[in-house]
């Protein structure tokens, strides 16, 4: 499948999308007896806002595009049109999921409508719409947000004014040792980057870490902007800068998956017998977990595994907080010696930011600062985080039953890109 991307639309997009929708809609339309060629063109420059319209490339070039305007509630998905040349190779169903994303994490109502005996009406019914309304010529369709993938719970979160408990549901892998062992150790030689541990606790016996409550929201769903690439690449170099043997001496080991242990692991996890035909394309996802099988077999595939640095692990988007002027990182308890390379290659990865642009690789690996070789191992690690999601999106899996239909499929065909 060829490699696509979004952007932001500018003003002098409009002509290119009206040209665009005129041909996509026309088959419709005439059916409907409802064509005419210069209104099908002036309803979308009347009603054009570049500022919630996001344009579809395809290697580089235009290829179609997609809105999301807000509206009280949620938001109403518009002008979703692809080059019809594309239509049929999955593109579409990505572009849909990615948007899709992002409104299920923010617990948003998407509404849309379709004109009626239109194709594009399985399309999103597949993806969760169903019928509100509709009329002799549209189709008005809604769909409640579905909850996302996150990796089962293992701890909960009180707040106070000052401070944060989290509470371990589960630690039997050493969870709150590492938590607490991390930030202790990038207290004393990076303060500033991580909360404060405070003081530890028993809470009707589970393990409790008490920590700073930092300033700053979460980052949101959309690409990163300069500032907060620029404030995250500096926290990461700080986090990689604390010497190694400070961490082996606080008791510090390999982080959670890490790279001498997760190849391994991922390749026991695909070769066990999973059952496909919950997937909307059972074929493409049993070829993408062959290819990841046959990758991972094959010597030289990934670089000799280092642990010269200190890591968080989980740099889920929600795990860095920003204050309009400083990235900070919090929840280490995954965390430990890693390499960047590898660290940087699960993030940019990570399902909870992928799908919706956040990290770009190249500007994150820029901004920390990579060297050439340092990059050539990210790039080779980056299949085995893509192979790592599609595992945890298979059938029968929590991922697979809490994401949206596509979501499989759109992974294995991310993997099977980043293989090829």
């Amino acid at each position: 499948m060829p490699q696509w991307s979004l952007r932001t639309a500018a003003s002098d997009d409009v002509e290119p999308i009206a040209e665009l929708r005129s041909v996509v809609l026309r088959a419709d339309l005439e059916r409907l007896g409802r064509y005419d060629e210069h209104r099908v063109r002036q309803r979308l420059r009347d009603g054009f806002d570049p500022t919630c319209t996001r344009i579809i490339e395809v290697d580089g070039a235009f290829a179609g595009c997609i809105a999301m305007r807000s509206a009280g509630d949620g938001d109403w998905l518009e002008h979703f049109y692809l080059d019809p040349h594309l239509q049929g190779r999955g593109i579409g169903t990505e572009v849909l999921v990615h948007e899709l994303t992002g409104a299920d994490r923010e617990g948003r109502v998407v509404r849309l409508n379709v004109l009626q005996g239109s194709a594009a009406r399985r399309l999103y019914e597949r993806h969760g719409f169903a019928v509100d309304a509709e009329d002799p010529i549209d189709v008005f369709m809604v769909r409640t947000p579905v909850e996302p993938t996150t990796p089962s719970q293992t701890h909960d979160l009180q707040f106070t004014e000052s401070e944060v408990h989290k509470r371990f549901l589960s630690w039997s892998d050493g969870e709150a040792d590492r938590e607490w062992a991390c930030l202790d150790l990038i207290w004393e030689h990076a303060p500033g980057l991580a909360p404060r541990p405070l003081r530890r606790e028993i809470v009707d016996g589970h393990p409790v870490v008490v920590m700073q409550r930092l300033p700053g929201k979460p980052l949101g769903n959309g690409p990163l902007s300069p500032e907060q690439l620029a404030s995250l690449g500096r926290t990461l170099r700080r986090l990689y800068g604390i010497p190694r043997e400070h961490a082996t001496a606080a008791g510090i080991g390999e982080r959670r998956y890490g790279p001498s242990i997760l190849p391994l692991a991922l390749s026991e996890w695909l070769s066990e017998a999973h059952d496909y035909s919950p997937c909307e394309d059972a074929a493409r996802v049993a070829e993408a977990v062959g290819a990841a099988r046959r990758w991972l077999s094959h010597p030289g595939s990934l670089p000799t595994p280092r642990l010269d640095a200190l890591g968080i692990a989980d740099l889920n988007p929600a795990n860095i907080l920003w204050d309009g002027q400083r990235c900070r990182l919090v929840d280490f308890e995954d965390g430990g010696l890693t390499d960047p390379a590898y660290e940087l290659a699960d993030h940019v990865e990570h399902i909870a930011g992928r799908p919706t642009g956040v990290f770009n690789a190249d500007d994150l690996a820029s901004a920390v600062g990579l060297d050439e070789e340092q990059r050539g191992r990210m790039r080779a690690y980056r299949p085995l985080w893509a192979a790592f999601w599609l595992a945890m999106l298979l059938p029968g899996s929590n991922g697979f039953r809490r994401n949206p239909p596509g979501t499989t499929e759109a992974q294995a065909s991310h993997l099977l890109h980043l293989i090829d």
